[in-house]
């Protein structure tokens, strides 16, 4: 009730659902039993595509997943060829970055800018970052010879990637090229084919109407999802702001609300059990905006305090929809709505009414009238 008073509601039911499903099932058992009684029609063979519509599609499927699954092997083998092409280009742009360092000059040697020494290193800017003395020319000939070799490594790998492309590649042309088939071909099949002409038929209409539920069940599917997130929503923002009031009515209080219902294992006690009705019923106008009355019984029942009380009170006053709410005074209590810091209340004073009065059976007439008014 809650979600639908915020305007929430499910396209077809749960009912409607299950018969569709139900409905969904009984196609796909009468379309398997006449591809299993006319087996023909559920043949590979090339030639019956052209015969069977069927087939046509069987076979269609059938290839499409093919090519699908070739396609993502073509995928991942270009992304395994291209880290190996970047990680050669890498260890070439070092190479060429230690050539560089030339420490043979006939006017001086480089040197540390910083500390002023002759000891010099190479260090990459890849994630794993990794230095290495270059200080002398037999450190970086045995470097670089070092980095030449896996250059190679990385290099067979490409070509054996390569040819693992290839072989996929002629895969996929295969499977995406038209073959032309004779007409004797066709012939061969033509009887056995005829004899299942109802049956192709039958399976071609079963395919639309299987298609039209799938789709029908697949919309209420995400309608579901989407409607279930959305009551998540509302229900997250109805005990985030339930928590929130009641921590500004009562700052020290201890309560913390995760639910709109109060669990097998735990029970509030005293004035807890009132404090969570009413935030609850205050909580549920701000969030939904509803403009229906809200009542309350015995508002103040479980022992909440005089304070507590003129706190709820002020509270729920901000709202615009009519506020009933009943309680029983003590003695010494009667006259206490009538004071100016309750003067938004209109305090209506039923002591002096006969308890079940109006349930007689001599109002019982009048009564009855009464509520025809109502109804009308």
């Amino acid at each position: 009730m809650l979600y639908s008073i915020c305007g929430i509601q499910l396209q077809i039911n749960e009912a409607e659902f299950k018969k569709q499903k139900k409905i969904l099932s009984e196609l796909d058992y009468e379309k398997k039993l006449l591809l299993k009684q006319h087996k023909i029609l559920n043949s590979k063979r090339k030639e019956l595509a052209f015969l069977s519509t069927t087939s046509d599609r069987i076979q269609f499927k059938n290839n499409l997943d093919k090519v699908e699954k070739v396609s993502e092997v073509i995928t991942e083998l270009n992304k395994e060829r291209n880290r190996n092409l970047s990680r050669k280009m890498k260890c070439e742009t070092a190479i060429k970055e230690i050539k560089s360092l030339n420490r043979e000059l006939d006017t001086g040697e480089i040197v540390c800018l910083s500390c002023g020494s002759v000891h010099i290193g190479y260090k990459t800017s890849s994630r794993k970052e990794y230095a290495f003395d270059i200080t002398t020319k037999e450190i970086r000939k045995d470097i670089i010879n070092s980095i030449e070799y896996k250059i190679v490594d990385y290099e067979e790998e490409i070509e054996r990637i390569n040819l693992l492309l290839n072989e996929q590649q002629k895969i996929l042309k295969e499977l995406l090229s038209f073959e032309e088939v004779s007409l004797e071909s066709l012939l061969v099949y033509k009887e056995e084919l005829f004899n299942a002409e109802d049956a192709d038929k039958r399976v071609t209409e079963l395919d639309i109407k299987i298609t039209e539920i799938k789709s029908i069940l697949t919309n209420f599917e995400i309608t579901k999802e989407s409607i279930e997130s959305t009551e998540k929503e509302i229900l997250d923002n109805i005990l985030e702001l339930m928590n929130s009031v009641y921590k500004e009515l009562e700052p020290e209080g201890t309560l913390n609300f995760d639910s709109l219902f109060t669990k097998k294992t735990e029970t509030y006690s005293g004035s807890e059990q009132t404090i969570f009705y009413l935030l609850k019923m205050y909580v549920f106008q701000i969030i939904t905006k509803h403009n229906n009355p809200i009542v309350v019984d015995s508002f103040r029942s479980e022992d909440l305090t005089s304070e507590k009380e003129k706190k709820f009170l002020e509270l729920f006053n901000k709202l615009d929809n009519q506020i009933i709410f009943t309680t029983t005074l003590k003695d010494e209590e009667v006259g206490k709505y009538d004071r100016e810091e309750f003067d938004y209340i209109n305090h209506l004073d039923y002591s002096s009414h006969t308890p079940s009065n109006i349930l007689k059976r001599q109002y019982a007439d009048s009564f009855n009238l009464l509520l025809k008014e109502f109804i009308q």
